[in-house]
């Protein structure tokens, strides 16, 4: 009977993989194939199903990742959806990410939460099916199998479920992403290309690669672009991002190398333009969620590329941004980007008992992080300084400061809900550790109209 369960799992991968060969995206409407999801964690001890074996309810396809806050933030939210309505409704989280890692985060979900969540993992059918730009995203299956929406998560609520159950959709606000374009990562993002004419107008020359000294393009929104910024020694690339987020990155990365997402704390980062037209250019004036704000997106994002050419200094390469971010953003608005000294109340990290060694065993360098955990293994703390500003705790007005004079590199495990501030010096308190709200003067990037 093991031999015949193991052919047969064997015969679903195989139908799966020729299937994803072959895959058309599914739209509204469609009715979805009866694919075999290979891997589900926490599913009755059942590894894999076909997707038929939920036909009879209302089936939502919860798109998920674990370093995605707005996702790992919805699970005790569908956790109460999905115990109000019992059978007739199905929230199936899917991500990508692999089973040990989608694993060890539902571990901590359950000791943190207490909520007990299924998850596809390692999946790669589901995503090509259901094309999305960015996660959290939901699908809706009616119980025919045929798809009658896709949202965001602030659909997700007892009112739009309970009509989802009787197939009517009225009401509920529909996402519909565009297919992401895949693009070459080694090659530049926007390739301008008028080739030379020779003298028999037939053998057409370009510029070398090589021969670039340096270059920079500023652009509208572009479709099936996701949103990103990246850096390295070859270009600095933004795409689909409003200018706020430009903005922050680029004056945060050449400021703090160990912290490039250091302004995004609202501790750190002021608008002070009084025009709500100009401020909903920059940054969504509204601070709409989910759809709106991909909508406010496609009519104010931008996509910037640099390519440092012979700029080999960081400083040179840093100071060629500025002046982009000056010559594109800046004067064109009239607008003003600085860093000033403000003085805000702020999370201040200190000793709490100097006995405890904070040491490094010498292993390879590390960071692991989700919303349950953290860790560091021969690190400096101003890794986790960062982290805690720039990620777990955006929204906060308070910025984050080390005050605890250790200098060198430590080993460093703490599981607790990070974003939790009494929880996380609970667990600090171990390491003889503790945060304290104190008056700091700090450095704020400003974004003000020009006087």
């Amino acid at each position: 009977m093991k031999k015949i369960k193991i052919l047969l799992a064997s015969i679903l991968t195989l139908a799966s993989i020729n299937l994803l060969a072959q895959i058309q995206p599914i739209k509204i409407g469609d009715k979805i194939p009866d694919v075999y999801l290979k891997k589900i964690r926490n599913y009755d001890k059942v590894q894999g199903v076909n997707m038929s074996s939920f036909n009879g309810k209302l089936l939502i396809l919860d798109f998920w990742a674990t370093w995605c806050s707005p996702c790992v933030a919805a699970f005790p939210k569908n956790d109460s959806l999905q115990k109000v309505f019992k059978d007739q409704l199905q929230i199936l989280p899917v991500t990508q990410e692999s089973d040990s890692t989608t694993a060890e985060f539902l571990r901590k979900l359950y000791k943190q939460k207490k909520i007990k969540s299924i998850s596809v993992v390692e999946d790669s059918l589901l995503n090509k099916l259901f094309s999305h730009n960015s996660v959290p995203f939901y699908v809706w299956i009616n119980s025919e199998g045929i798809v009658i929406a896709t949202t965001d998560e602030y659909q997700m609520n007892q009112n739009s479920i309970a009509k989802a159950i009787k197939n009517v959709t009225n009401g509920i606000k529909m996402r519909v992403d565009n297919p992401i374009f895949e693009l070459d990562k080694t090659k530049p993002l926007f390739i301008l290309n008028n080739p030379f004419l020779t003298d028999n107008n037939t053998d057409l020359r370009g510029v070398a690669p090589e021969n670039v000294l340096f270059q920079s393009l500023f652009t509208k929104y572009i479709p099936n672009l996701n949103s990103q910024v990246t850096w390295d020694t070859t270009a600095f690339r933004a795409k689909n991002v409003e200018l706020a987020f430009l903005l922050k990155m680029a004056y945060g990365v050449p400021f703090s190398k160990s912290s490039p997402t250091l302004f995004f704390n609202k501790g750190r980062y002021n608008m002070e333009v009084k025009s709500p037209e100009l401020y909903n250019k920059i940054s969504n004036l509204t601070s709409k969620p989910g759809q709106e704000y991909l909508e406010w997106l496609k009519l104010n994002g931008v996509c910037y590329e640099l390519l440092w050419g012979n700029a080999t200094d960081w400083k040179d390469r840093f100071n060629i941004l500025k002046q982009d971010m000056e010559r594109y953003i800046l004067s064109p608005l009239g607008i003003n980007c600085s860093i000033e000294k403000r003085t805000e109340e702020s999370f201040v990290l200190k000793r709490s008992d100097p006995t405890v060694s904070l040491k490094s065993k010498g292993k390879k360098s590390k960071e692991k992080y989700d919303a349950y955990s953290y860790s560091l293994t021969n690190m400096p703390l101003d890794r986790l300084i960062g982290r805690l500003q720039g990620y777990y705790y955006q929204g906060s007005h308070k910025p984050f400061y080390d005050e605890t004079g250790i200098t060198q590199a430590v080993d460093l495990d703490i599981n607790c809900q990070i974003d939790n501030m009494s929880a996380l010096n609970k667990e600090l308190k171990k390491w003889g550790l503790e945060f304290k709200i104190e008056m700091r003067t700090t450095d704020v990037l400003v974004i003000s109209d020009k006087k």
